[in-house]
């Protein structure tokens, strides 16, 4: 799967689910963020800071925490102490064609 520049978070959900695989199935939003960037070639222009130039939060990791919070919702990933994310037993055995025909399950009371 090629990450475009720019790309928003759905399209780097693949991405996190195979960086975390390489983790050895978790890992904290930085590290799958250097994970990703490394394996899909994204460019420093796009990892570049997202609101001020002191500020170290990089686009790319931003997009990857709201990947991680989105596969939260389809059950592949859950969420441990201290901002670590580790796969669940569906993260662990999905594919990407299983992945995109699972609908996200309701984060709330629908």
């Amino acid at each position: 799967m090629a990450v475009v520049e720019g790309a928003a978070h759905l399209e780097l959900t693949w991405p996190t689910v195979e960086a975390l695989r390489r983790l050895g199935g978790s890992a904290g939003v930085e590290e799958i963020s250097e994970s990703v960037i490394e394996a899909e070639g994204i460019s420093v222009r796009w990892g570049r800071p997202a609101r001020e130039p002191d500020d170290e939060t990089r686009v790319v990791t931003l997009r990857v925490a709201w990947a991680c919070n989105y596969l939260k919702n389809l059950g592949a990933v859950e969420e441990g102490g201290r901002g670590v994310w580790s796969l669940t037993e569906l993260g662990r055995a999905i594919t990407i064609e299983e992945m995109s025909s699972i609908p996200p399950r309701p984060t709330c009371g629908a």
